[in-house]
C-alpha cells in the first residue's frame, strides 16, 4: 500500500530566520523524512529481532509486508533499544582466548537459567568462578580485580 500525503508549507517573513520554509509535521505517525510509519518500523523490528535479518526478510515477505532487504532489518535491529532484564544475583567470571597466546578476553555470564546475562556487578550480587588465577584470588578476597 502506498500513501500519498499533502502537507502545508509555511514561509517565514523574518529576514534573520535561518530557515525560510517550514513544512507541517505528521509527528505521531511519521518521523521527518520517513519512508515507513512508526508502526511498520516497530513490526519489522520485532520480526527481525525474533528471526534475524535474513529470516526476518523472508517472514516479512510471507506476511505481505513490502519486501524489505535484510540490510534494512539489520539496521532496525541495531537501532532498537536493549531489552530490560533483571540484575543477576550470581555472576560467573571466566577468561577465554580468541587465539592462544595472542588475544584474551573476560566474560561475565549468568549461570542461572532463569536470569539473563549481566554485564556488571550490582549491589547484592555474588560472583562465582572456577578460575584459580587472578580472578579466583579476587573472588576469594571479595572483589574482582584485574
Amino acid at each position: 500500500m502506498q500513501l500519498h500525503l499533502q502537507v502545508r508549507k509555511f514561509r517565514c517573513d523574518n529576514p534573520d530566520c535561518p530557515q525560510s520554509v517550514f513544512t507541517e509535521r505528521l509527528w505521531p505517525w511519521l518521523a521527518p523524512y520517513a519512508r515507513r510509519t512508526r508502526q511498520l518500523d516497530e513490526d519489522l523490528t520485532a520480526v527481525s529481532c525474533e528471526n534475524g535479518a535474513e529470516g526476518g526478510a523472508r517472514v516479512a515477505r510471507r506476511l505481505r509486508l513490502r519486501t524489505w532487504s535484510p540490510n534494512v532489518l539489520l539496521r532496525l535491529t541495531r537501532r532498537a533499544p536493549d531489552p530490560v532484564s533483571a540484575t543477576p544475583r550470581v555472576l560467573g567470571i571466566d577468561e577465554w582466548a580468541k587465539r592462544k597466546g595472542q588475544t584474551y578476553g573476560t566474560i561475565l555470564c549468568d549461570p542461572s537459567p532463569t536470569l539473563r546475562a549481566g554485564s556488571g556487578a550490582a549491589p547484592g550480587n555474588r560472583a562465582s568462578g572456577r578460575s584459580r588465577g587472578r580472578y579466583g584470588r579476587g573472588l576469594a578476597a571479595g572483589a574482582s580485580r584485574r
